[in-house]
């Protein structure tokens, strides 16, 4: 059975980034993105030990956000 790729209308401006431990932040996060024109959201979860995945519920059910593990151990620390 071949995997069926869900069809999406074309959008201008996405996101892709990577959040750890984010929760209360998120709402707003979103929300000013939103605002200034981002229409897509691409989320990667990097092991959080927060309720971010539940918060972003409401935004991923609507297909807004997309949200997957970060299957990759990220060093600390930020950019060097």
């Amino acid at each position: 059975m071949a995997y069926r790729v869900p069809v999406m209308k074309p959008v201008c401006l996405s996101i892709c980034a990577i959040f750890k431990d984010e929760a209360p932040y998120l709402p707003e996060w979103i929300e000013f993105h939103r605002s200034v024109g981002v229409e897509r959201f691409f989320l990667y979860d990097n092991l959080s030990s927060d309720s971010g995945r539940k918060t972003l519920g409401p935004w991923a059910h609507t297909g807004l956000v997309s949200i997957s593990d970060c299957s990759i151990p990220l060093a600390q620390g930020g950019q060097s």
